[in-house]
C-alpha cells in the first residue's frame, strides 16, 4: 500500500473530488477497487511494488474504469489515478491495522499504535490519504470484519466513523 501512495504521489497533487465526500461512498468505491488492484489473476501474490510497470499500468486502468462510475468530477485521467491510489493506501493502511487479526497474526494494541504513528502523520498533511483512513470502519463493515481502536490515539482520523463492527 506504502508503494501505491509514493506512485500516486508522483502523479499529481488534487483534493478530495466532491463526488467522494461521502464516507460510504469512498467505502463501496475502496472495496470494488481492492481484488482488480492486488489480487485478481496475481498467482503469485505479488505487491505492487513487486510487479512490473506494464503490470501495474493494466491494472490501473482497471481499476480506473471501476472509479469513473464514482469520480463524477470533470478531473482528468491522471489525477483519477492519483486520488484512488491515495484514498485505497490509506484506507487499507488503516483496516489493516485497526483488524483483529491479519495473515500476520492477531493485531496488538502496541501494533496498532505503532503503524498509527505513520498513518496519522500521513494523513496530517494528505487530505486524500486521511480520507481513505477515515474510510476504513465503513470499510470493515462492508466486509463484515470486526475491528478494535485499542492503541489507536484518540484523536486518529480512523475513529471518525465507527459502526457496529467495532469491538
Amino acid at each position: 500500500m506504502l508503494y501505491a501512495y509514493f506512485w500516486a504521489c508522483r502523479l499529481s497533487d488534487e483534493e478530495l473530488p466532491t463526488s467522494l465526500q461521502d464516507v460510504e461512498t469512498r467505502a463501496i468505491l475502496i472495496d470494488k477497487i481492492d481484488m482488480p488492484l492486488t489480487f485478481e489473476n496475481n498467482t503469485a501474490n505479488l505487491l505492487l511494488e513487486h510487479m512490473s510497470p506494464d503490470e501495474r499500468e493494466f491494472r490501473i486502468k482497471k481499476v480506473l474504469g471501476i472509479g469513473n462510475s464514482f469520480l463524477l468530477d470533470h478531473i482528468s485521467e491522471t489525477s483519477k489515478k492519483n486520488i484512488i491510489l491515495r484514498l485505497w493506501s490509506g484506507c487499507l493502511d488503516a483496516a489493516k491495522s485497526i483488524a483483529v487479526q491479519t495473515r500476520d497474526g492477531l493485531t496488538s494494541p502496541e501494533i496498532r499504535k505503532e503503524h498509527f504513528f505513520q498513518i496519522d502523520l500521513f494523513a496530517s498533511w494528505d487530505l486524500i490519504y486521511r480520507a481513505g483512513v477515515e474510510s476504513a470502519p465503513p470499510f470493515k463493515r462492508r466486509r463484515k470484519e470486526s475491528y478494535k481502536f485499542e492503541g489507536v490515539p484518540n484523536d486518529s482520523p480512523v475513529r471518525r466513523y465507527p459502526n457496529e463492527y467495532l469491538l
